[in-house]
């Protein structure tokens, strides 16, 4: 039984078959919001607007109790890994809320940042020991600003960071976004690259901003425990990355990750890379107006030179980046991977097709840490497949007397359980809209 009012679609007491009626998404902003632009598949849940091309599929309601189930499973195993990996807590000394006037000095007059942003984010100054890279000797304690990362108004990680650009992070302290706590409560949020940057739209009032981890790279592993609690609940999502290589690359999985018709993309003044440049170089209204004009993503397959502005500047400062590699070297000359992409790999029968995508999938995932969802009906029962990686992946035979250690054989087993997984529903869910729409939720 599928709750079809619920999602705003009148079905005229229709119980099954295929019909036509009005959109939910469209309708408000129709010229003629009576046209029956929808079709309705009451079988299988599935929607398409001819209007406004929305695709989507109201589950039944024992498809969406079994999908709370395994989020309320997949979250009370994060929670317990979490637990388990015992995680350094630093403590919060308040007194360090006094900022030295060093650090004052350099986060006003040269951040254009006011004492109270400050103050309200909890930037604290201190010494610490730094690494020796950062000029100092190892022994040396420098005078550093504290950018500190709550939960739950918990302190649960620090970053140190020196007036000469020298960081570090408190060690063994799990890695969460900077201001996570900002973002509940808000139908909308921002994405910056850096601390300083969170600062600065907090600043000019843009306070539900967070800046992600580790600065702009492309692992997005740091969302999984969050997208349910945090984002979920977003109707829009800013992404102001920086404008450089890394961030568009960071932009376009943050896109992949939270789905593009959610997403909005921050573009700065010409020379400004960043929202604290652009305050900076031309000021708070400059700013607003960046941050108001957000723009949605490209419709797909319609571009113009204009719209890959700032992909082609890229190109022209750093070139052609290559992708992911395989460790073949003969392999890599000819081509490298990267996610987005279709690859069709084709041949006659038995002549290495399934065994040259295995080869692929293994050594994308120990190389680059990409996960991978197999469905492969051949491939029966699974339990051969699985041999089949683990011997790919060990270099023996799976069986005892082939001299593979049990320990060794042990962890190969629990790094294919996190990173390959094997999708098997039963026989009447062997559809393509079913493994599509498994496939998307895996992501």
């Amino acid at each position: 039984m599928r709750n079809f009012s619920q999602a705003g679609i009148d079905t005229g007491g229709h119980i099954s078959g295929k019909i036509r009626t009005t959109c939910p998404k469209c309708k408000d902003t129709r010229t003629h919001p009576e046209d029956k632009s929808l079709s309705v598949d009451i079988d299988t849940g599935w929607c398409y607007c001819f209007h406004c091309e929305a695709r989507f599929r109201v589950p039944d309601l024992e498809e969406e109790r079994l999908r709370r189930q395994h989020l309320d499973r997949q979250r009370q195993e994060r929670e317990a890994h979490a637990a388990a990996k015992r995680y350094v807590r630093p403590t919060f000394v308040e007194a360090n809320l006094n900022l030295p006037a060093p650090i004052a000095d350099y986060l006003t007059s040269r951040r254009g940042l006011s004492l109270r942003t400050l103050r309200e984010l909890k930037v604290t100054g201190q010494y610490e020991i730094m690494p020796a890279a950062t000029g100092n000797g190892a022994n040396d304690p420098e005078l550093c600003i504290g950018f500190n990362y709550f939960e739950d108004g918990r302190l649960v990680n620090t970053k140190f960071r020196t007036l000469q650009k020298g960081f570090k992070m408190v060690k063994g302290a799990e890695l969460i976004p900077y201001n996570l706590d900002s973002l509940l409560g808000h139908s909308e949020c921002y994405i910056v690259e850096g601390e300083i940057d969170a600062l600065t739209l907090h600043e000019v009032g843009r306070t539900p901003v967070i800046s992600v981890p580790a600065g702009g790279n492309t692992n997005s592993t740091w969302l999984d425990r969050f997208v349910e609690s945090h984002f979920d609940d977003k109707k829009t999502i800013f992404l102001a990355t920086d404008n450089d290589t890394n961030g568009l690359k960071m932009r376009h999985e943050l896109m992949r990750r939270f789905g593009e018709e959610r997403c909005r993309i921050v573009t700065f003044s010409p020379g400004c890379k960043d929202a604290n440049e652009e305050l900076l170089k031309h000021g708070r209204e400059s700013l607003l107006r960046c941050l108001d004009a957000a723009a949605e993503p490209p419709i797909e397959g319609v571009v113009t030179a204009n719209d890959m502005r700032e992909e082609l500047q890229a190109l022209f400062e750093n070139g052609l980046t290559r992708g992911a590699g395989t460790g073949l070297p003969n392999f890599d000359r000819l081509c490298t991977f990267e996610t987005g992409r279709l690859l069709v790999v084709t041949g006659r029968p038995g002549d290495g097709k399934s065994e040259f995508v295995d080869e692929l999938v293994t050594r994308l995932g120990m190389l680059h840490d990409w996960k991978t969802l197999f469905f492969s009906p051949e491939n029966q029962p699974l339990a051969l497949h699985q041999c089949k990686l683990i011997e790919r992946i060990a270099g023996g035979k799976f069986r005892r007397s082939s001299g593979l250690e049990p320990q060794f054989v042990k962890q190969v087993m629990e790094w294919l359980s996190e990173n390959i997984f094997h999708l098997q529903p039963g026989i009447e869910a062997y559809t393509l809209e079913r493994v599509l729409h498994t496939a998307r939720q895996m992501v």
